[in-house]
């Protein structure tokens, strides 16, 4: 009974969270009559702008953790902490278009949206990766190695996430070997 009461005090006083997740979803409106002016009209009115090109979509993230720790009979550990993901994703929103445009678009928008969400996965995955990380630390003599420690091991994450976004560009050719570029429909 004794083994039993130690374990659930130790269950009950562990570090427990999850991430807190917000996602948001911009459409930006596209008018177009022909393949051409659709691919004017993306180009046009995208409100995504990076190092002076402009993309037709895109998921864009920030990951954020906080985590407090305790002292313990000289141990230190992870009392609480919190991993935060913002994720923002811009899509066009097809509006006035013609027959040809809206078959174009019914091939070629799920392609770009299953792009975007394949991106938006490696930023859930870091997140969740750096909230597992957090809660496995174990104690440390010194409070402030642990949190050097803790946050070495969650910028190392996200670095990875990072480099995993731009291999998956570089591997998809940023969507086109999936169909997300309108040029190669």
């Amino acid at each position: 009974m004794r083994l039993i009461t130690l374990i659930l005090l130790f269950v009950g006083t562990a570090a427990q969270a999850k991430v807190e997740l917000w996602e948001n979803y911009v459409y930006y409106p596209v008018n177009a009559s022909t393949k051409q002016e659709l691919i004017a009209a993306t180009a046009a009115h995208t409100p995504i702008k990076k190092d002076g090109l402009s993309d037709i979509a895109d998921s864009s993230y920030a990951i954020q953790w906080r985590f407090y720790v305790k002292d313990w009979n000289r141990q230190c550990r992870i009392d609480t902490y919190v991993t935060d993901l913002r994720i923002e994703v811009t899509l066009p929103k097809l509006q006035v278009s013609t027959t040809e445009v809206q078959d174009l678009w019914a091939r070629w928008y799920p392609n770009l949206l299953r792009h975007e969400m394949k991106h938006v996965a490696i930023a859930k995955k870091a997140a969740n990766d750096i909230d597992d990380a957090l809660r496995s630390l174990g104690s440390k003599a010194n409070c402030k190695v642990l949190e050097q420690e803790a946050n070495a091991l969650a910028n190392a994450i996200l670095a990875k996430a990072k480099e995993a976004q731009l291999a998956y560009d570089k591997e998809t050719r940023y969507g086109e070997t999936e169909g997300a570029s309108l040029q190669s429909l």
